[in-house]
């Protein structure tokens, strides 16, 4: 395994565990007007994310977003990947240094994850060692308060999401699921090049629920499927928009 492989890696050694629910990182356009098209992608300890928005109005934007994760044994000493993609509709508001924006959408994913522990860990009259399966919508709501300086732009987002799995399987053994409710706040820093048309960014964020699932379900609390941890490191483009050269910010 690289060696940068396993620094950037190195927070969720702490913190993880085998996880179905993998949240995505937080899309923060802070848009400064309309036609103002963004594109991103980030490698971060969660996997791959892509992520794109537009602005339709002055207030009226648009987002999608897609990630995927697939780490090897290697990595977390679990077997885990996952897909993700989401849409959304929001409401933003540019003060020229600062920015308000709010996004609600819908979201699909799938993960699998299982532990090369399984097979020791688990005893009569426990199944088999195997994987954990599950498949889910979303449904968030995203508030993101920016900072919007010449050279670096600075956002503090606090998504709200509540994630409905459609199906679980836990070893072999088919289960129930309730609605789970999460609260996943993450900074989000971006350093602007070329007249603020390139721009590399860095998010860290953190994954929080209050829900226990009940022994009639999955045997387990939640925090026993979800990742805790998401840090990233990414680039991306804007076209069109106000860039530097026309705006008065400093």
């Amino acid at each position: 395994m690289k060696y940068w492989r396993l620094l950037l890696l190195s927070p969720i050694l702490l913190f993880s565990c085998q996880a179905v629910y993998v949240p995505n990182v937080r899309n923060t356009p802070l848009f400064t007007g309309k036609g103002e098209v963004q594109g991103a992608f980030a490698m971060g300890v969660n996997g791959l994310d892509l992520q794109a928005a537009g602005a339709l109005t002055n207030h009226i934007a648009i987002m999608a977003n897609y990630a995927t994760v697939d780490h090897g044994t290697d990595v977390l000493d679990n077997e885990t990947s996952a897909w993700y993609y989401e849409g959304g509709l929001g409401y933003y508001k540019n003060y020229r240094v600062t920015c308000f924006e709010i996004f609600g959408g819908y979201g699909k994913g799938s993960g699998s994850t299982q532990s090369k522990d399984d097979d020791e860990s688990l005893a009569a009259p426990q199944p088999p060692g195997g994987p954990v399966i599950a498949s889910y919508n979303k449904i968030f709501i995203q508030p993101s308060f920016g900072w919007n300086k010449r050279r670096f732009h600075f956002s503090i987002s606090c998504r709200l999401s509540t994630v409905n799995f459609t199906q679980f399987s836990d070893r072999g053994v088919a289960k129930i699921a309730p609605t789970t409710f999460y609260i996943e706040p993450a900074a989000t820093g971006r350093i602007n090049f070329f007249d603020n048309r390139l721009f590399g960014f860095t998010q860290a964020g953190i994954n929080m629920t209050t829900h226990t699932f009940d022994e009639s379900t999955l045997n387990d609390t939640s925090d026993s499927y979800y990742r805790y941890l998401n840090m990233c490191l990414g680039m991306g483009f804007r076209l069109g928009g106000k860039h530097s050269r026309t705006s008065k910010r400093e």
